[in-house]
């Protein structure tokens, strides 16, 4: 069983805190039941503290507090869940990790996936490693590599997820060759991004986190072009 402590410092945030702010980022659009006692909610919880603390000090976090991590790391992830399904064996590539707090996220809640964490920085690799062993998520693997350079480990994903790392149509050319045809490219962007057209990919969705002023683009990779 797992179990999350509470050193006071953070006893303002608990489980069902978690949950509502959770809720207030995503609603009900992903249709995941996280229970205040859940245990899911409780790594979720858990993972943002470690956001909050270590992730800050290695300068992968800009949130100092759980609260702040929770809203605007953890709870974003749960995005993904709009267009895959918690209980297929689906693999699953974050892409240019940092934090990992998409891939941990994700994988906390949908343990049948198997996530790969890729990053090029070892002390973003080397802290998802620590965090997942810590957190008890056994379904991840991080890996140090240019996700652009696409490692064999990751080709021919069911999906591949990550924040922004430039215009919509890079983002998609570094997914092109990681995301196998018929699978998914889950960006994080921001609202105003332009919706690209795209040689191989088509836009089949999208979903607006108002809370944090992020919007979620969903792209089918058709193997066109």
């Amino acid at each position: 069983m797992f179990h999350v402590k509470h050193p006071g410092r953070e006893s303002d945030l608990q489980a069902e805190d978690a949950r509502a702010l959770i809720l207030a980022v995503v609603g009900d659009a992903v249709g995941v039941d996280l229970g205040d006692a859940d245990e899911k909610l409780l790594r979720l919880l858990a993972l943002a503290r470690e956001l909050s603390g270590p992730g800050t000090a290695l300068g992968l976090t800009g949130y100092a507090s759980p609260r702040r991590a929770l809203q605007r790391l953890v709870a974003p992830a749960l995005a993904a869940l709009r267009w895959l399904a918690v209980g297929q064996e689906l693999k699953v590539t974050e892409v240019g990790g940092g934090s990992g707090a998409l891939g941990l996220g994700l994988a906390i809640v949908a343990p049948a996936w198997r996530v790969y964490i890729v990053d090029r920085r070892q002390r973003a690799t080397g802290f998802a490693e620590v965090v997942a062993l810590r957190l008890g998520v056994r379904n991840v693997t991080a890996i140090t590599a240019d996700a652009g350079k696409a490692p064999e480990a990751i080709r021919e994903s069911d999906a591949a997820v990550f924040r922004a790392v430039g215009t919509l149509e890079q983002d998609l050319d570094l997914a092109q060759h990681i995301v196998r045809v018929g699978g998914k490219a889950l960006i994080w962007t921001s609202s105003a991004a332009l919706s690209p057209l795209r040689a191989g990919w088509q836009e089949v969705g999208r979903l607006e986190l108002a809370a944090v002023e992020l919007s979620v683009r969903a792209f089918e990779h058709t193997g066109d072009g």
